[in-house]
């Protein structure tokens, strides 16, 4: 057996062991199910790039779990930065609380991809029904969602002068 097929042996046997429990803690975590998934894909994904690594740790199992927990930080921090604007600039526009994040976003990115993001993580729209809504595949739904994000935090980073 080459070294190649060793590493996928034990990577794939962590992966079986150890998705549903990553899952689970994922889920509680963030509040929703669906997200929780893509976020423990990550993690796998993340192991399986750094695969010398994961599988020559003293601990693998530890080890997915840390980066599942460095995930998830890094998603929380995200969702602050959706929120670019600070008390002062909230203040100098007058903001109420029922001020729509669309508006208030609007120009930062596409207004498609700052649809998508509403979609997904303001109402809480799965993976499925806003494939569904665009008329394209999961997967491509999911990859549009992931560019979406990564162009939102650049632009916000941008604009706050990081």
């Amino acid at each position: 057996m080459r070294q190649n097929d060793d590493a996928y042996l034990k990577f794939d046997k962590h992966y079986r062991e150890q998705w549903h429990r990553l899952c689970k803690l994922a889920s509680v975590k963030l509040g929703n199910a669906d997200f929780a998934e893509e976020v423990v894909e990550d993690t796998f994904l993340t192991a399986w790039v750094k695969r010398k690594e994961f599988l020559n740790s003293p601990n693998p199992v530890g080890w997915l779990f840390v980066t599942l927990d460095y995930k998830i930080l890094n998603i929380f921090k995200n969702r602050q930065r959706l929120m670019c604007l600070n008390e002062d600039d909230i203040k100098e526009i007058g903001y109420c609380d029922t001020l729509d994040p669309l508006l208030s976003f609007r120009g930062i990115i596409p207004d498609e991809e700052l649809h998508l993001l509403y979609s997904r993580y303001v109402r809480n729209t799965s993976y499925q029904e806003l494939a569904a809504e665009m008329k394209i595949g999961l997967s491509a739904c999911k990859m549009r969602v992931k560019r979406a994000k990564e162009r939102f935090a650049k632009a916000c980073e941008e604009e706050n002068g990081n």
